[in-house]
């Protein structure tokens, strides 16, 4: 892979990672039509590049990643034992709902995902355009909903069973071709009626051992070799999505919830025309 070529491809990459655009797709279509890779080189260089884009969000939430891994090393042992120390558990509740949250999702994704993957994927991955427009209107709905009631700004200090569960769920569909894990994951939040930057945020962290354990089965199973390219590829998108993050993050702050939606769900749209 030419220089130019990686950097371009990095670029792409931090840029869709975080948009209800399917990062996987777009990079796959750009190594097949345009460098002659196969279907599976392109797949798996696809799923290698999102190396970069997971540093990115270990870097830009590095506090948030940092007291919540001391959190658990420390007062894990304090936790199990004494749980009847109720009003010391109150006080760390976001941390440890966060905590849990990340666990489960990640838990019900790999389950889920991975059944889908081994039982349905072929049956399912000829229809990746029909999953894409649901999720556009799903977000096209929700905006109009949003609208019309009053916000209710759920932050993370209120997340529920609820949100866990969905928001692990509709994760797990990401596995198929063409979904956006951050655009169905992004609508599940907000559809639970978080606060924008919160959903967003919470998006952001959830990839990470998503990533990861993608990464991890590429090379356990598949025998992926890693080329120069696509390490500069890689340190390329890490660059490009850390700004990106603060960019979405940003916008998420500042605009209202509803036209969010209305934005993201005319994104979700762009890859059926492509």
């Amino acid at each position: 892979m030419e220089l130019l070529s990686a950097v371009l491809i990095g670029l792409i990459q931090g840029v869709a990672e975080w948009l209800p655009v399917s990062s996987e797709a777009v990079i796959s279509l750009i190594l097949q039509n345009f460098l002659g890779r196969s279907p599976l080189e392109s797949v798996n260089a696809s799923v290698w590049l999102h190396t970069g884009t997971m540093i990115a969000a270990l870097l830009y939430f590095r506090e948030d990643f940092t007291r919540l891994v001391k959190k658990m090393f420390t007062e894990m042992p304090e936790t199990v034992q004494g749980l009847r120390e109720k009003s010391r558990m109150r006080e760390n509740t976001k941390d440890w709902k966060l905590i849990l949250f990340i666990t489960a999702v990640t838990a019900i994704t790999g389950t889920v995902g991975g059944t889908i993957y081994v039982l349905g994927l072929k049956a399912v991955a000829n229809y990746p355009e029909l999953f894409t427009a649901l999720t556009g209107l799903a977000l096209f709905v929700t905006g109009f909903t949003r609208l019309y009631q009053k916000e209710e700004d759920r932050q993370i200090s209120d997340l529920n069973y609820t949100d866990t569960v969905l928001t692990g769920l509709l994760q797990s569909f990401s596995i198929l071709p063409g979904i956006s894990r951050s655009g169905i994951t992004s609508f599940a939040l907000l559809y639970r009626d978080f606060d924008a930057e919160e959903a967003f945020k919470l998006s952001f962290i959830i990839s990470v051992p998503a990533i990861a354990a993608a990464n991890i089965g590429l090379e356990l199973f598949s025998g992926f070799t890693v080329s120069t390219g696509l390490v500069i590829a890689s340190a390329v998108s890490m660059i490009s999505g850390y700004f990106m993050i603060e960019a979405v993050l940003k916008i998420a702050d500042r605009a209202e919830v509803a036209y969010i939606c209305f934005a993201l769900g005319l994104l979700s749209f762009i890859p059926i025309f492509i």
